[in-house]
């Protein structure tokens, strides 16, 4: 009897002073006892038909899953981002002369221009060219490294090197539509920037460099 109470004791000491430690135990043990429980439940909903509550919640593989989808779709839509940005840039590099809107927006034919005129806009499309690749570059550099290790800064920095692109693009074409009424393409503008927030939003469960849907 008195080691019975000795050792009652001894257990109350020891769990004054670590009660996180009982507190684990005994979610373990209610833990245990609703698996037990569970067995013959799930036996007589399926001998009536019914499915148990338990088998509407996902599968932990199926949120492993689902983080790594939404991981391809966010980097494919960067990586798309850089593609285009690319090719923007390789075109606006090799051209020689304005482009079909500029015309519009000038509304005098480029061989009126004097050469001065034509060389300060040339000027001026070489180095949106060179932004947009550098901006490419940039871009493929922090999807090959960071990103796909998951660095959670690395969502940051994308939507930082992409955003000083293309709003300002997308800033310009609505502004020359809104102010001077001029047909200056939008819809390509707005899908970068559309593309770019998906892919930042996609992205956002890094946590300890990899995603919260795959820890």
């Amino acid at each position: 009897m008195n080691d019975r109470g000795s050792d009652e004791a001894g257990r109350i000491k020891a769990e004054a002073q670590d009660p996180g430690r009982t507190i684990f135990r005994r979610l373990s043990r209610l833990l245990c006892g609703l698996v037990r429980l569970r067995a013959p439940e799930s036996q007589n909903s399926r001998r009536a038909g019914i499915p148990h509550p338990s088998s509407f919640i996902p599968h932990p593989s199926s949120w492993v899953a689902l983080g790594r989808g939404r991981f391809a779709v966010a980097a494919a839509l960067n990586w798309l981002i850089a593609v285009l940005m690319f090719g923007v840039g390789v075109v606006y590099l090799a051209a020689t002369e304005i482009m079909p809107y500029h015309r519009q927006i000038l509304g005098v034919p480029w061989n009126n221009l004097p050469e001065g005129g034509k060389l300060l806009i040339l000027v001026f499309m070489k180095g949106t060219g060179w932004v947009g690749i550098s901006t490419a570059v940039s871009l493929a550099v922090l999807l090959l490294v960071p990103f796909r290790r998951h660095e959670p800064w690395s969502r940051w920095a994308i939507l930082l090197v992409g955003g000083t692109a293309v709003v300002p693009m997308l800033a310009g074409a609505i502004f020359l539509r809104l102010r001077a009424g001029y047909s200056a393409p939008l819809w390509p503008h707005a899908a970068l920037c559309v593309a770019l927030g998906a892919g930042f939003l996609l992205s956002g469960n890094f946590e300890g460099g990899r995603m919260k849907d795959e820890g």
